[in-house]
């Protein structure tokens, strides 16, 4: 509860593809962690939810 919150960012095309990737935790240095993914997941359901038609 007293940790830092982190800061993952994505700067993503309009056409989807993923450009630079960055966290400011330890692996984030790297450019790989598990943050970014999880980032990247939550874009991706958002982006699904939002392009589902209802059926009423």
């Amino acid at each position: 509860m007293n940790a830092t919150p982190l800061h993952p960012w994505v700067i993503a095309n309009k056409d989807g593809m993923v450009e630079p990737v960055h966290c400011d935790c330890k692996a984030g240095l790297g450019e790989t962690c598990s943050h970014v993914g999880a980032l990247l997941f939550h874009i991706e359901s958002v982006h699904r939810l939002m392009s589902r038609r209802t059926v009423t």
